[in-house]
C-alpha cells in the first residue's frame, strides 16, 4: 500500500491524509490492499491499490508506479498485518497542499464513480454493499506530529490509534478510542505506528522525521512527489462518458461468479444471471 503525505497550505504542518473505510476490523486505513495474480512486486499492487481506492486523484496506476520504481517500502519485520500476511507499505509526497481541497475533489470524484457503479448494482453479490469494487467513502488528513505522538504511547500502553474527524477534514488522532465517533485503525495502519516507533529502516526514519517536523524549519520530503489530478480527469473504470467501461463490467462479473460470502460457503452468481 502507499502513505500518503503532504503538508498542509493552511496550517503549514506535516499532514497524513487517510481514507474513511468502516470494516469489521478498523473504520480508517492508508491506501493498501492485496495483489493479483499477474503482479509479482509489491510496487505493482500499491500503485493499482493506490490509484483505484483514490479514483485516479493522484493519477493512474502507471504514473503511481514509476513513482514508487526503486524505493525500499516499509516491511514487516518479523510482524504480520494478518496471519500469514506480509505487508510493504510505499511512500509518496503531495507537496504544499489545502486538506480540505483533497477532500473535495475526491468526494466529486466519488459522486460520479457512485452515479456509474449504481448502474452496476443488479450484477452485485447478495450481502455485498455495492457494486464497481472497493473506494474510500471519504478522505480526511491528521496532523502527522499528534499521530506520531499517540503511535509511539500506544506502544507503551498497547493502544492502537484512533481518529476524531467532526466536521471537517482534519482529524484529531487519539491513544485509544475516546467515544463512540472515533475512527478506529484498520490493521496497515496499526502496523505503520508500529513502524514508527519501532524501525530503524531508512525510508522508517525519514518518515518519522517529517513526522516530529519543528515549526519554522523546511519540511523534508519524505517520497517521491506525486502530483494531484484533482476533481477532473480520469477516473479508473469509466468512460468519458461517465457509465463503466469494459473492464468494470467485466470485472463485477468475475468478482460476482467468484465471491462466496465472507464465511465461503455461498453460491457465486451464475454467468446466465449476470448476462440477463
Amino acid at each position: 500500500g502507499v502513505v500518503v503525505c503532504f503538508e498542509d497550505s493552511n496550517l503549514g504542518e506535516p499532514h497524513f491524509l487517510f481514507g474513511e473505510e468502516r470494516c469489521k476490523d478498523g473504520d480508517y486505513n492508508v491506501f493498501w490492499g492485496f495483489s493479483e495474480l499477474a503482479e509479482f512486486e509489491p510496487a505493482e499492487t500499491a500503485a493499482r491499490e493506490c490509484a483505484e481506492e483514490l479514483l485516479g486523484l493522484l493519477g493512474c496506476r502507471e504514473e503511481l508506479l514509476v513513482a514508487l520504481q526503486g524505493q525500499s517500502p516499509l516491511v514487516t519485520a518479523g510482524a504480520s498485518v494478518a496471519d500469514g500476511v506480509m505487508a510493504s507499505l510505499f511512500v509518496i509526497w503531495l507537496g504544499r497542499q489545502s486538506a480540505a481541497d483533497l477532500a473535495t475533489a475526491f468526494a466529486e470524484r466519488r459522486r460520479v464513480w457512485s452515479e456509474a457503479t449504481g448502474l452496476l448494482a443488479p450484477m452485485k453479490p447478495a450481502g455485498r454493499r455495492g457494486a464497481g469494487g472497493d473506494v474510500m467513502e471519504r478522505l480526511f488528513a491528521v496532523p502527522a506530529s499528534s499521530f506520531l505522538d499517540c503511535a509511539l504511547m500506544g506502544l507503551k500502553d498497547a493502544q492502537p490509534v484512533c481518529v476524531e474527524v467532526g466536521h471537517g477534514v482534519v482529524a484529531s488522532a487519539t491513544c485509544g478510542r475516546h467515544s463512540p465517533a472515533s475512527l478506529r485503525p484498520r490493521p496497515p495502519v496499526i502496523w505503520l505506528a508500529n513502524v514508527l516507533g519501532n524501525s530503524s529502516s531508512e525510508l522508517a526514519l525519514r518518515l518519522r522525521a517529517f513526522a516530529s517536523h519543528c515549526a519554522g524549519g523546511a519540511i523534508v520530503a519524505p517520497g517521491p512527489l506525486v502530483t494531484v489530478s484533482g476533481a477532473e480527469g480520469v477516473i479508473f473504470g469509466l468512460r468519458a462518458d461517465g457509465n463503466p467501461d469494459g473492464d468494470m463490467l467485466a470485472g463485477q462479473a468475475t468478482f460476482s461468479m467468484a465471491w462466496t460470502g465472507a464465511r465461503g460457503t455461498d453460491p457465486g452468481r451464475r454467468p446466465e444471471e449476470l448476462a440477463a
